[in-house]
Formats: structure tokens, sequence, C-alpha cells
């Protein structure tokens, strides 16, 4: 009935995160001049610039278009054009929301979602 993907993301310590401007493209199409963080480190999270982890997830309802789909060994990439024209809510998109609240790094979200591919 569903596929659910998830990843667990470090959190940036509230009390030394640094604040910057996001420059020019980027690979992870974080609007240009929108203030993000980046880790900085303190006491309080051993220097790391991270204190906790926070899940983001995935959900993939299948519906019998997407099942006839699957079994008719469709491209991934005609897949994906399906998914994004019904709107689905890909990982990353929930991860660069979290950067834009300064919940997390684009530093880590290339890490969780291109690096663990």
């Amino acid at each position: 009935r569903c596929i659910i993907s998830q990843r667990l993301v470090r959190r940036l310590c509230d009390d030394c995160k640094i604040g910057y401007e996001a420059e020019g493209s980027n690979l992870i199409n974080i609007p240009e001049k929108s203030k993000i963080f980046k880790p900085g480190g303190c006491k309080k999270c051993d220097f790391s610039g991270y204190k906790g982890r926070f899940a983001v997830y995935e959900i993939l309802y299948t519906d019998e278009v997407l099942i006839n789909m699957i079994d008719n060994k469709a491209s991934s990439g005609q897949i994906r054009q399906y998914l994004i024209q019904n709107n689905f809510q890909f990982i990353n998109n929930c991860l660069r929301k979290h950067i834009l609240m300064g919940t997390t790094s684009v530093e880590e979200m290339l890490k969780v979602v291109y690096l663990n591919i």
C-alpha cells in the first residue's frame, strides 16, 4: 500500500549555529540570499555544531497507475515524472524546509540524501 523512506538528520545546535546568506545557484535549490545556517561548535554540543537528531521521511502511497508502471518496467525517470505530476513530496523537499528553518545545514542534507544513495 505504501513505501516509506526515512533518514536521521543531525540537528544544528541552537547555541552556536552560524547564520549566513545563500549564494548563487546551488545543487539543492535554496533561494539566493536566504538566511541559512552552518554548524559552529560550543561546549553544549561537544564542539560538533550539532545536538541531537530528527527524522525526515517521504511516504509513497501506491495507486493502480504506479503499480502498472512498475509491473511494465517503466524507467525511473518516467516514475519520477509521474510522482512530480501528482505532487509527491520528496525527502529532499522536506530537508530543504528544515534548512530554511535553521534546523539543519546544507552540508548535512548533502551527506544524508545525496551521499547515502
